[in-house]
């Protein structure tokens, strides 16, 4: 690879927001993770045309070239973000997305310490030249935007680019749930009430080892679920819970969450637990679909026995998710209020059993859905001359089960176990039956 050239992009005129961006309790529960997104097209980008447009674009996210001050706010410095480009000429667009493993090498890495110390900026970004196109990388720091935030920032980015209309991001962390005045003893309190769980020693002695060898974010390679076999999926879940009102999510949540309890051998009738992460825009009052910061949140479901058939547990999801959102204030904005308390007091409390979702035999799935998000909604082009991605390589957050978008062309999702899951997978042999029951609504 040639020697990376880097320089810095400020937004282009003094910004209008002088107040700093106070991260919530649910941001600075962000920092220690890193989002990355890696877009490979099969044309040429035009360096300075990319940079200008992402000046563009950091005078509307001002926070995204600031500096953190002692990890609980941004000062809206408007110090620059590093854009550095390199050369892969050895490189096809074809062998880009043929091995996502190179996604790494295609963006800046992000220093979590120095970003919280304001040293660096939350965001950096790499423009790699192909043989025949190019991958263009970024990375943010998960404390300032979240799945949702960065994807859909990276699409304002393309628009402004290309002169297109688009939605401005909402910058006003107010929209959140704020936290209470609750004392520490009194934040324990109404979190053991709310069955909350204090992450304990011997929960990080499951989790840290898989950090350290790098087993923690190693992920098996995809499982495609067409859109005919997710339609046969979701029709099978409402005929066996005799429901219309099951979703394709509903349906493709419950029948992965079984496929990971029986990856495992986990024995019948144990009693399990289902978490998915949820957005929470156009959910809560007062928050929209361009709020810019974090509004992801980890939500337990529903406990069931390990062999609970498809329909029975897809309806618990469904109902258990419904609930969440039901009342006034609804019980996820309860809970996230609970957790801007827990962070203001540096408790290690967790809504579900982190342990459990890691230990050697999982008995809390975990899941994380994408299938929604703008990851593909990206050109770069100009009219009558489209810029899209071909390819877009998932983040590697360390999700135990990812459902990521498939390419338009494609459609459908794609399945990425990573972790405990992904060596769990990796022993099963081709011609194990795990496999054709996985599939089994590729037929039906």
């Amino acid at each position: 690879m040639a020697e990376r050239r880097t320089e810095l992009v400020r937004a282009p005129a003094p910004l209008d927001r002088a107040a700093p961006w106070e991260l919530t309790g649910l941001d600075r529960a962000n920092w220690p993770l890193v989002i990355r997104g890696t877009w490979v097209f099969d044309a040429p980008l035009e360096a300075a045309r990319l940079r200008e447009s992402l000046a563009r674009t950091l005078a509307l996210y001002p926070h995204l070239a600031g500096r953190s001050v002692a990890g609980a706010r941004v000062e809206l410095t408007n110090e620059g973000v590093p854009f550095a480009t390199a050369e892969r000429s050895d490189l096809t667009v074809e062998q880009a997305c043929a091995a996502p493993t190179l996604a790494g090498g295609f963006s800046l890495p992000l220093d979590v310490g120095r970003v919280r110390k304001g040293r660096d900026a939350p965001l950096a970004v790499l423009l790699t030249r192909l043989r025949d196109g190019c991958v263009l990388g970024v990375r943010v720091s998960h404390a300032v935007l979240d799945g949702h935030g960065f994807y859909g920032m990276v699409r304002t980015w393309s628009r402004l680019h290309a002169g297109r209309p688009f939605d401005p991001p909402l910058l006003d962390q107010v929209r959140m749930p704020q936290g209470t005045g609750r004392t520490r003893a009194e934040t324990v309190r109404a979190a053991t009430e709310a069955g909350w769980r204090k992450l304990r020693w011997l929960g990080a002695v499951t989790i840290v080892p898989l950090l350290l060898l790098g087993k923690l974010h190693q992920r098996a390679a995809a499982v495609h679920f067409a859109p005919g076999t997710l339609e046969r999926l979701r029709a099978s879940a409402r005929r066996e819970a005799g429901r219309d009102d099951l979703t394709t999510n509903d349906a493709l949540s419950a029948h992965l969450t079984r496929m990971c309890l029986a990856l495992h051998d986990v024995p019948a009738g144990t009693r399990c637990g289902q978490v998915v992460v949820v957005d929470l825009r156009e959910r809560l009052a007062g928050l929209p679909a361009t709020f810019a910061g974090n509004a992801s949140f980890v939500v337990p479901t529903t406990e069931f026995r390990a062999d609970a058939p498809l329909g029975e547990l897809a309806a618990s999801t469904h109902d258990a998710l419904a609930g969440t959102f039901a009342g006034s204030p609804p019980a996820v904005e309860r809970e996230l209020v609970l957790t801007q308390d827990a962070m203001r007091h540096r408790l290690l409390l967790v809504p579900y059993d982190v342990a459990a979702a890691h230990q050697r035999r999982p008995t809390v799935v975990y899941l994380n859905s994408f299938a929604r998000l703008p990851v593909y909604d990206i050109d770069f082009g100009e009219p009558g001359r489209p810029v899209r991605p071909v390819r877009v390589v998932p983040h590697d957050l360390p999700d135990p089960v990812l459902i990521w978008p498939a390419p338009p062309d494609v459609g459908g999702v794609e399945v990425y176990f990573t972790g405990r899951m992904a060596h769990a997978l990796w022993r099963r042999s081709p011609d194990d039956p795990w496999w054709s029951e996985l599939r089994r609504f590729e037929r039906e």
